[in-house]
Parts: C-alpha cells; sequence; structure tokens
C-alpha cells in the first residue's frame, strides 16, 4: 500500500512538472511572436527611414562639397555661358524680378508633377532673395528660398530635376526638418525642407545711344 501511494504522488508530481514546462514553451512562444512583430511594425520603418535619411544627408554634403568651390563653379558657369552653343545654361530674360517669378513658378509647377507620389509633396512658400551684383561679375545671380513639405520619393525626383535641368540651376543650401507629429512607427513621412535655389542670367544691355 506504501509503495502505491509513493508511485501515484511521484507520477502526480511528473505531470504537475510537464504542464509547467508546456506553459514555460508556450510562452517562450508567445514571447517570439511578440518581438518579432514589434521588430517588423516599429525597428524595420525605422531602419528603413535612416537609410533613406543617410541618402538624402549625402546628398547634402555633395551641395556643400560643391559650394566649397563656389568660385571655381562660377568660373565655370560663365565660360559655359559666353559659348554661344550653350547659351541655356543661363536663365532667360533679363530682369531679375521676372526671372526669379519664372523661376518660382517652374519650381512650383516641379513640385506639381510630383505631388500624389508616395505619400506626396507640396509647396509651402517661395521668397526672392535680394543680393548685391558683384561689379567684375557679367553675369545676375538670381536667387529664391523654397519651404517644401515633401515624403522622401518625391523630395528626391524633384532635388533629381534641379540637378539636371536646363538652363543650370544650383541648390545652395539644404535643410531637413522631421515633423514632430510624425509617428515613431511610420517611417519618415512627411519632411519640412527649406532649400535655396539659384541660377544665373544675363545683365539688361544698356540703352544704346543714351548721351549725358
Amino acid at each position: 500500500m506504501k509503495r502505491l501511494l509513493k508511485a501515484t504522488l511521484t507520477t502526480s508530481l511528473t505531470a504537475a512538472q510537464q504542464r509547467l514546462a508546456m506553459a514555460v514553451l508556450i510562452l517562450l512562444v508567445l514571447l517570439l511572436a511578440a518581438v518579432t512583430a514589434l521588430y517588423q511594425s516599429v525597428w524595420a520603418p525605422v531602419q528603413d527611414m535612416h537609410e533613406q535619411m543617410d541618402s538624402l544627408r549625402q546628398r547634402q554634403q555633395r551641395y556643400q562639397q560643391i559650394l566649397a568651390g563656389k568660385e571655381q563653379l562660377q568660373a565655370a558657369v560663365e565660360a559655359a555661358a559666353a559659348n554661344s552653343q550653350l547659351n541655356d545654361t543661363l536663365l532667360p530674360g533679363d530682369d531679375p524680378g521676372s526671372v526669379q517669378a519664372d523661376l518660382m513658378s517652374r519650381l512650383s509647377l516641379s513640385v506639381n508633377q510630383v505631388s500624389t507620389l508616395g505619400p506626396g509633396c507640396r509647396l509651402l512658400e517661395t521668397l526672392p532673395v535680394s543680393q548685391p551684383q558683384k561689379q567684375d561679375s557679367p553675369y545676375v545671380q538670381v536667387m529664391i528660398n523654397v519651404t517644401l513639405e515633401c515624403a522622401m520619393e518625391p523630395l528626391t525626383a524633384v532635388l533629381h530635376e534641379l540637378e539636371h535641368s536646363h538652363p543650370l540651376l544650383f541648390i545652395e543650401q539644404l535643410s531637413l526638418y522631421r515633423r514632430p507629429d510624425t509617428p515613431f512607427d511610420g517611417g519618415s513621412g512627411l519632411l519640412t525642407v527649406r532649400m535655396t535655389v539659384s541660377g544665373y542670367m544675363r545683365p539688361a544691355l544698356p540703352l544704346s545711344g543714351a548721351s549725358g
């Protein structure tokens, strides 16, 4: 009788241990599934956002390197503009105000063309920039400040068009800001973009026959 009671207790204890081990195993499986779901919903989009930001950061660094050699760049523009076969490097027109207005319209058109690409892009503001003309330069630099609200994909398309445009345009400054209301697990969302875009035009020719 004692042996039978001892065997029954041993069997019951072993079954309890098995149930406990099964419960622990189920908890581990659920924990692994939760960690996997968390990675896919949070960390994967964040990693993708970082990769896209790195791409734009590299583009911004390239602009800064170009600006570091601005004098050589301006000399190259002037040399190209002096060639009658490369007159498309200069912005058309001889009035800086009108040329700035045309440049703002051109940029607005570029943004509208990608406004439905991905999460979208819209032009918030364009402002002309006034600056004194260099006396020793035969060309007038025309400059505007631009503020956009753009996602990564349409912003990349706008920057690509500006880089490869004719007449030649230059991005003097570029700043990117992630909106504070963007969800942490929602990718990069919309960025606030501020940049300065410039081009060159021929100065207005003096009136012939003018005398004092």
